[in-house]
């Protein structure tokens, strides 16, 4: 997510990154790249969107109830 929002116009990525620069970062654990895999395999998440699948499966595996996208 940091390398998504880094990206861009400077100005504008600058603000974004200063913006979450408080916010603690979750990591893919195996326990969310195995959950990912399992959403695209089983079609929850088309493959076209791995990423997303990604994102999804962090979030569920660490307890994150609310998970905000644009």
């Amino acid at each position: 997510m940091l390398e998504e929002i880094g990206i861009g116009d400077l100005q504008a990525a600058s603000n974004r990154l200063a913006i979450v620069e408080n916010i603690p970062v979750l990591v893919a654990t195996d326990s969310a790249k195995e959950l990912a895999k399992a959403l695209i395999v089983e079609n929850a998440i088309p493959a076209s969107s791995a990423e997303d699948a990604l994102h999804i499966s962090i979030a569920a595996v660490q307890g994150i109830d609310f998970l905000l996208t644009s």
